[in-house]
Formats: C-alpha cells, sequence, structure tokens
C-alpha cells in the first residue's frame, strides 16, 4: 500500500544528511528515516576503533561514513520502536541516494 504523505525535512544541518516521515494509510503506521555523518566521537566508535586495532584482519572491513536509520513513530513524531532498518554509506553522495531510495520504497509500499 502507497503512502498517504511524505515530509522531507527541508533543511537538514550537519550532521543531518537528510530526514524524511513517511505517513501510511494503516492508522498509526508513520516511519522516520534519517541519514546522518557518523560521529567518531562517541564512545561506541572509539570502541569499534580498538577492536579494530585488536583484530588486524578486521581493519579490512570499511568503516562507514554515513548511515540510513528507519524507525516506527507515532502521530506525534515521537520514536516508538528502535532502528528496524539500516543501511551504511561511505560517501555523501551515496548517502543522498540510498536516503531517496529507501524512502521511495516505503512511499511505494515495498518492503525495505
Amino acid at each position: 500500500m502507497k503512502a498517504r504523505w511524505v515530509s522531507h525535512n527541508p533543511s537538514p544541518r550537519m550532521p543531518l544528511v537528510a530526514q524524511t516521515r513517511v505517513a501510511m494509510w494503516w492508522p498509526g503506521k508513520y516511519y522516520f528515516v534519517t541519514t546522518m555523518k557518523v560521529d567518531r566521537t562517541t564512545p561506541l566508535s572509539r570502541l569499534t576503533e580498538s577492536i579494530r586495532e585488536l583484530f588486524p584482519q578486521a581493519a579490512d572491513t570499511p568503516i562507514a561514513e554515513y548511515v540510513t536509520a528507519v524507525s516506527r513513530t507515532n502521530k506525534d513524531g515521537a520514536l516508538t520502536s528502535g532502528v528496524f532498518y539500516q543501511r551504511q554509506y561511505s560517501e555523501l553522495s551515496e548517502a543522498r541516494e540510498g536516503h531517496k531510495s529507501v524512502v521511495a520504497a516505503l512511499e511505494d509500499g515495498r518492503k525495505l
């Protein structure tokens, strides 16, 4: 089932790349799609980096610079679930295109 409406944040500020709310026709079903630049100063990022130093074979795995996350919200925009879908990108242009494709899938009623 296609979306009832889609609302984009017209001017996100870094670290946000894009934000979109998608309302479905089913009552109470809303999605919040956020694409942002990953902050390397968070404790989780520092822990990840220290693990990569301990296990050099993990160094072959690229570190994502940008992430798109999808969560459920209520009609007021308050999150009702944790992140249930996530995509990672290494380039800003990939992140922008990825955000558009995730929103298009939700808008068309396709599974992520």
